[in-house]
């Protein structure tokens, strides 16, 4: 890695090159060598102590207790400390995942996850033994599983300059996550808000210990508390959403690094985005109430794809080609990872829409006004392919005309009429 990447700085022309990582790995490898690369690059990193105590999950939590941000109940424990669950007073099912996550993939094994999900203490105790026994050395958690059904999971995005000065952050609502194995907690769509007290709380943690850089943090609602769970040194798998909102990263690391002022923004339009096909959001997503905030988003234009490139490119055969197969294949994975199809506004999976004797489809008419129509399941993939936008499947048991006002979350506060049948 150091070398390809002093070739690439040889290679340069101009000024230096900013270097910045986008995976745990990678943040800890420009850590280890971060004296030998920083008169080649312009490395937007934490500072080496602060990276240390915030890219472990335990010592994470011992800073949060700091500055009373609350996070669920945990257990820490070591290989040696296995006999700690059976005395651990955390009910099950549990959660149990590595403290050290970069060390935690750097010793792969079969059916290796990224959290665990014990049922009880002897499932809780294997899984433990199987992470050791695969060589890896740091500590395990166990925490209290927050999964009622009520909950919300968030994620919060901080940018602060070379001087540790905050200039940007937005919140997001996760409104579905990837599916498989090893992409759960991954965000697959998003649905952002203003920024709350819990957000602020976080910022001024980062400023008070002298981070600069970008942090990702994931959170969860438990009922009326916000928990945080970690926090990633670096920008996480959907930080696209930022550019959807507005916040250009490269632009302030760009103008931080030729010392051009920025004024702080917190201050961002709210926009639904999605990296998963729009129709496996529908089908998938959990949260009805934040499900038609999406859809109302995105009857008004404030919805946003990584995959719509306005470039040159963007109508090439190759390329139309290759967004149809994705877009296939994420549907279809959606559907095969789905818990016996649960979740979506009917509580079934796209493949079984076939059993509904009624759908509803939303058509935006010539004056903004909502039509509905009837429509029988093999009709969806026709309207999808044609480009018809946001159709909603309706659970059989609501077949009833109701009329439901739905915020449109915009600072106007106008209000999007939606009609369930």
């Amino acid at each position: 890695l150091k070398r390809a990447l002093l070739d690439c700085a040889n290679a340069a022309v101009g000024e230096r090159p900013l270097l910045v990582p986008c995976a745990d790995w990678y943040t800890e490898a420009l850590q280890q060598l971060r004296c030998e690369l920083s008169e080649r690059f312009r490395l937007f990193l934490p500072p080496k102590a602060v990276w240390q105590i915030l890219k472990d999950k335990a010592s994470f939590y011992t800073l949060l207790s700091k500055h009373g941000i609350l996070y669920p109940e945990s257990l820490t424990f070591t290989a040696s400390e296995l006999n700690k669950i059976s005395t651990a007073e955390i009910p099950y099912p549990a959660v149990l995942k590595p403290s050290d996550s970069t060390e935690y993939w750097a010793h792969p094994f079969d059916g290796m996850r990224k959290v665990y999900f014990p049922k009880n203490e002897s499932d809780a105790t294997e899984i433990a033994k199987r992470i050791f026994a695969s060589g890896y050395g740091g500590r395990l958690i166990l925490q209290r599983y927050v999964g009622k059904g009520e909950e919300r999971l968030g994620v919060l995005t901080v940018y602060l300059d070379s001087r540790g000065v905050p200039l940007r952050a937005a919140l997001a609502d996760v409104l579905l996550e990837e599916r498989g194995p090893t992409a759960r907690g991954n965000h697959a769509a998003l649905v952002t808000r203003p920024l709350d007290a819990l957000s602020f709380s976080l910022i001024k943690m980062l400023r008070d210990i002298g981070y600069t850089g970008i942090a990702n943090f994931d959170i969860i609602k438990d009922g009326d508390r916000p928990l945080v769970l970690e926090c990633n040194t670096r920008q996480g798998r959907s930080c696209d959403y930022l550019l959807a909102c507005g916040i250009n990263i490269a632009a302030l690391m760009l103008a931080d690094a030729r010392k051009e002022r920025t004024l702080p923004l917190f201050d961002y339009p709210e926009i639904y985005w999605h990296s998963a096909p729009h129709e496996s959001v529908l089908t998938h997503a959990p949260d009805r109430e934040l499900l038609e905030r999406a859809v109302c988003l995105r009857s008004q234009g404030l919805e946003y794809t990584p995959f719509d490139n306005t470039g040159r490119c963007k109508n090439s055969p190759p390329r139309r080609a290759y967004l149809w197969l994705h877009r296939r294949r994420q549907i279809s994975m959606f559907d095969k990872f789905s818990k016996n199809g649960a979740g979506g506004l009917e509580g079934g999976s796209f493949a079984s829409l076939s059993k509904l004797k009624m759908l509803t489809l939303r058509l935006r008419g010539k004056f903004g006004e909502y039509v509905w129509i009837p429509l029988t399941a093999p009709r969806i993939a026709f309207l999808s392919a044609i480009g018809v936008k946001g159709w909603i499947p309706t659970p059989s048991s609501e077949r009833r005309t109701t009329k439901v006002a739905v915020p449109s979350y915009r600072k106007d506060r106008s209000v999007c009429q939606m009609m369930l049948l």
